[in-house]
């Protein structure tokens, strides 16, 4: 899921600064670099429209315009009030020099919410057995096509709980793992890391299209096989190689899933099809690890 008003070129802790929807339900608007609200041309709600509804806007009036985005602009509203009603927002924009009181903040989607992950029940256990998932890496059902405001605290915080307790119950066992061979280096994984984000970001981000998907599945298959069997002894490069792995996935199961639903949007396919209601599910037990099936 992209949030769709991240602050452009604004990071905090290591992660873009995003600007809370409630600042359009209280009165902000969305705005060209020319200064031209324009939401409304692509839904009747205009700013109040769901949050991938509006992220697709920006990112076409982005590609329009050819700069890398928008204004959010809440000049028009009290200045005492929006210090009081968002305090955080105005002294975090304010001590990066831009004062949201005066001036419209640039704003840009930002990846958010990975809303699939590892499938589980309704305890956090997944298909192997003692091991749980919890928080953004499980697949709980709770989402669907698109995550609602705050759900992830479903994830958190609810299934976190229950996996923790189903967990907590189970009987101690022994447990004597294999041997496992550290020291099979990823050649150049930090420059496969940089490429990875540029393909994901450019072909696989917000307004998909077979085209893209296909180019970026073939680049990205080409990195699987090199990562394939190796076992580094960097954090980081493990890093990397999962999310290769993920990368992956989400290209496919984009390919697979000719329609357009929620968070996912393909242009060759601009409507919903009811043949797709169901989830994608990977089963890498079976052949090549890439058979697909629904449930």
């Amino acid at each position: 899921q992209f949030h769709p008003t991240g602050v452009y070129n604004l990071m905090t802790d290591g992660r873009v600064f995003l600007i809370s929807e409630a600042v359009r339900g209280e009165g902000g608007v969305l705005k060209t670099i020319d200064g031209d609200p324009f939401m409304h041309r692509y839904d009747p709600r205009g700013c109040l429209a769901p949050r991938d509804v509006v992220a697709r806007a920006i990112d076409r009036e982005m590609k329009s315009s050819g700069k890398p985005y928008v204004y959010l602009d809440l000049t028009h509203l009290d200045p005492e009030w929006i210090k009081r009603r968002f305090p955080t927002i105005y002294k975090t924009c304010l001590d990066h020099g831009l004062d949201i009181t005066k001036n419209p903040i640039p704003v840009a989607p930002a990846a958010h919410y990975l809303c699939g992950g590892i499938m589980v029940d309704t305890y956090g256990q997944t298909n192997i057995k003692r091991l749980f998932a919890a928080g953004e890496v499980a697949m709980t059902g709770v989402h669907g096509a698109n995550r609602l405001a705050s759900n992830s605290l479903l994830e958190a915080i609810v299934f976190s709980k229950r996996a923790a307790q189903m967990a907590g119950e189970l009987e101690d066992f022994r447990f004597s793992p294999p041997q496992f061979h550290i020291g099979d280096e990823i050649p150049n994984y930090e420059q496969c890391f940089i490429r990875l984000k540029e393909i994901m970001s450019g072909n696989v981000g917000i307004v998909r299209n077979l085209d893209d998907l296909k180019k970026a599945r073939g680049e990205i298959l080409k990195m699987v096989r090199n990562i394939f069997g190796k076992n580094p002894s960097n954090p980081k490069a493990w890093e990397v190689k999962n999310m290769i792995i993920t990368g992956f996935l989400i290209t496919e199961s984009a390919l697979r899933r000719k329609e357009s639903r929620g968070l996912h949007f393909l242009e060759d396919y601009p409507t919903e099809d009811k043949i797709f209601l169901k989830d994608t599910v990977i089963d890498s037990a079976q052949e090549r690890h890439e058979i697909f099936s629904h449930r």
